[in-house]
């Protein structure tokens, strides 16, 4: 990814449904579900999965008291078995939430 600001917008729709704009040139359509994220054993946080066509995204999502924030962004090259991990940063975040 290139650098520069971008606005990303992450969907979360009933149905277990999620849309994600802005991380790529086009629009993803994915699933999500509810999973334990920060290591404890209530399952309040969300994965959401997007396929594009040479790779797939998983963003970890934990719940907070502002809210859901993005706790990992791992990805993988379609045809790869193993997720790679992004680490984010704390002091400049490259994803960080700009509405409520």
């Amino acid at each position: 990814m290139e650098d520069g600001d971008s606005e990303v917008t992450l969907e979360i729709l009933p149905d277990q449904k999620a849309i994600l704009k802005g991380l790529f040139p086009q629009t993803a359509e994915g699933t999500w579900k509810a999973e334990s994220v920060g290591g404890g054993y209530a399952k309040d946080d969300l994965w959401a999965t997007f396929k594009f066509p040479e790779h797939r995204v998983t963003l970890k999502l934990q719940n907070t008291e502002k809210g859901l924030i993005v706790h990992e962004i791992a990805g993988r090259i379609e045809g790869k078995t193993i997720l790679r991990p992004i680490k984010l940063k704390e002091a400049k975040p490259l994803l960080r939430r700009t509405s409520p």
